[in-house]
C-alpha cells in the first residue's frame, strides 16, 4: 500500500537496544502480535492523551525545552528532549 503523505507524517524512530522501552516493545510485540513501529505510536498517543488531560506529568529531565502546550490551531504540540528511558519510566516500566 502506498504511503498517504497527504494525511500522515512518516517519522523514523531510533530506540536504544538496551533500554526499558525496547524491552517493553519486544514483549508487547511478542504478546500482542503488533509490530514495534505501531506500538511506539500507540504508546506516544496514549502518553499525549493522558498528559493533555492532566493525568500524568512529563518526566523530569535536565534538558526539557519549555514551550507552549498548544499551538495557534489548538492542536497538541509537546516539545521536549524526553529520552526513551524517561518515556518508559512514565509508563511505570
Amino acid at each position: 500500500m502506498p504511503r498517504d503523505t497527504e494525511k500522515k507524517s512518516y517519522i523514523t524512530v531510533a530506540v536504544n537496544k538496551d533500554s526499558d522501552l525496547m524491552r517493553q516493545l519486544i514483549e508487547d510485540e511478542r504478546r500482542k502480535g503488533i509490530p514495534k513501529s505501531h506500538l511506539i505510536i500507540n504508546y506516544a498517543d496514549e502518553y499525549v492523551r493522558l498528559f493533555i488531560q492532566g493525568n500524568t506529568a512529563p518526566p523530569v529531565t535536565q534538558n526539557v525545552t519549555k514551550g507552549p502546550l498548544l499551538n495557534q490551531e489548538n492542536e497538541a504540540m509537546i516539545t521536549s528532549d524526553i529520552s526513551d528511558d524517561d518515556l518508559a519510566d512514565a509508563y511505570g516500566d
